[in-house]
């Protein structure tokens, strides 16, 4: 805009000549003529020259809106303002499944890693023995009675010939899991006179979980049954302990027998 200080310096100059003509009594016709007024209208300019004017008129685009304050003016930085975005995550963790078998003068360790791996194995090197050498004898309560090749003990109702060791089994998974035993009777091999005895020794188990009470069962015939010992969830694992014994009583025919006990754990 331009300034206006040029005509206050005429105003001015108008005024203080009438006021020097009352004083002094000149002329009215001694005042600046338009040649002098144009010559001194510059003498106080600045050199700077700001317009600034607002309006419909000035706008090119007339399709922008909101020129005049009808806008949010980003001025507050802390404000919020972000940008987000969310990722789904997943993980797939393989099974894995770990059996300890300890007994019997050996040791197996058999492990399942991922979908669809079976360990499964017979054991070679050991098995479960019934023999009056070895395990010996003991009662209906598992009372030991004693051993030996030629051991004075008479057969009966209240005797039994155990196996040679007790068995351990661990099992851990991270799943949930299920650990059972499998087995039946033993059956008499040819060398068994069986015209009258019978062709079937029953097996007896006794079995502790995590060191609790001893549970008992009892295998009468050839048929396979299953036991559920332990059910655990992921991640548990599971100690239990197992004892065998055969009848030894006078309708039990000398000889050898033969059957087999499987162990298991699987998840669920």
């Amino acid at each position: 805009m331009r300034k206006l200080f040029p005509f206050l310096l005429l105003i001015v100059l108008l005024v203080s000549g009438l006021a020097f003509a009352d004083d002094v009594g000149v002329e009215l016709n001694n005042a600046p003529t338009p040649e002098e007024i144009a010559y001194a209208q510059h003498v106080n300019d600045d050199g700077v020259i700001i317009v600034e004017r607002i309006g419909s008129q000035y706008v090119i685009l007339d399709y922008i809106q909101n020129r005049t304050g009808g806008y949010y003016k980003d001025v507050n930085g802390k404000n919020p303002q972000s940008t987000q975005l969310t990722i789904r995550t997943e993980a797939y963790i393989p099974c894995y499944i770990k059996m300890t078998v300890t007994g019997n003068y050996g040791n197996s360790v058999l492990e399942s890693f991922g979908p669809g791996a079976e360990a499964i194995t017979t054991a070679r090197n050991y098995f479960l023995l019934f023999d009056n050498e070895v395990g010996g004898y003991v009662d209906g309560d598992w009372g030991i009675l004693g051993h030996g090749r030629n051991a004075e003990i008479a057969p009966g109702d209240d005797v039994f010939i155990q196996a040679c060791d007790q068995i351990k089994v661990e099992v851990y998974a991270n799943d949930t899991f299920q650990y059972d035993v499998i087995a039946s009777a033993l059956k008499a091999a040819a060398n068994v006179d069986t015209e009258i005895a019978s062709n079937v020794l029953p097996l007896h188990m006794r079995y502790s979980v995590d060191s609790g009470d001893w549970i008992e069962k009892q295998f009468l015939t050839l048929d396979q049954e299953t036991v559920l010992i332990a059910e655990r969830p992921a991640t548990d694992s599971v100690e239990a302990l197992h004892q065998f014994r055969v009848p030894y009583t006078t309708s039990t025919a000398h000889g050898q027998y033969d059957g087999k006990l499987i162990l298991k754990a699987y998840t669920i």
